[in-house]
C-alpha cells in the first residue's frame, strides 16, 4: 500500500507498506505525483489506450471474477473466440493476483481517531496503459473496464490529489 500524508504545502510524507514493513520518504509536493505513481505501479509505457476496446460486464460477473479459479481464467485468455480486450484484461487480472489496485482519499482526524473515505478509484495496471474500473452504473448492474493511457490516468490522479490537499 502507498499512503500520501500531506504535512506541509511543499512536502508530502510517502508511506509504503509492504507486508509488515513500513518505508517512509519525503516527496516534493510541487513536483507532483505522476512519476511516483508510475514507479510504484510498475507502468512506464504509454500505449494509446484507444487501441483497446472498453469492456462492459454485469456486476454479478465482475464479482465472480474474483472467485473464479485461475485455471478457468487462463482458459479465457487462450480462447480466441473472445475479444482481444477481454483476454487482455483477464490476463492483466491474473498477473495481479486477481486483485484490483485502488487509490483512496481519506480525511483523517487523528485527535478523534476517525477516518472517512472521501473517494476511491479502482484500476488495474496493464503493461502500457491502465484499466479504469467505472462503477458509475453499478445500480443498473453495469461495470465498465475502460483503457486509459498511463499519462492521462495518473495525471488525473495527480490533479485530484492536489485538489484534495488544497494545493491547486
Amino acid at each position: 500500500m502507498l499512503f500520501f500524508h500531506h504535512i506541509h504545502h511543499s512536502n508530502t510524507l510517502i508511506q509504503h507498506v509492504k507486508g509488515n514493513d513500513h518505508y517512509f520518504s519525503f516527496h516534493d509536493t510541487e513536483s507532483g505525483y505522476l512519476h511516483l505513481l508510475c514507479d510504484y505501479y510498475g507502468v512506464s509505457g504509454d500505449m494509446r489506450a484507444d487501441d483497446v476496446e472498453p469492456i462492459e460486464v454485469t456486476d454479478q460477473l465482475f464479482d465472480e471474477l474474483h472467485q473464479t479459479d485461475s485455471e478457468v481464467l487462463r482458459q479465457i485468455v487462450r480462447d480466441h473466440r473472445l475479444t482481444a480486450s477481454l483476454r487482455l484484461f483477464v490476463n492483466d487480472f491474473l498477473r495481479h493476483g486477481q486483485e484490483l489496485s485502488n487509490i483512496s482519499f481519506l480525511e483523517s482526524d487523528y485527535a478523534k481517531d476517525k477516518s472517512v473515505i472521501d473517494q476511491v478509484a479502482f484500476f488495474l495496471p496493464s503493461e502500457s496503459f491502465i484499466w479504469h474500473i467505472d462503477y458509475e452504473r453499478v445500480k443498473q448492474h453495469q461495470i465498465f473496464f475502460i483503457p486509459v493511457s498511463v499519462h492521462n490516468y495518473f495525471r488525473k490522479i495527480d490533479e485530484t490529489t492536489k485538489d484534495f490537499f488544497h494545493l491547486s
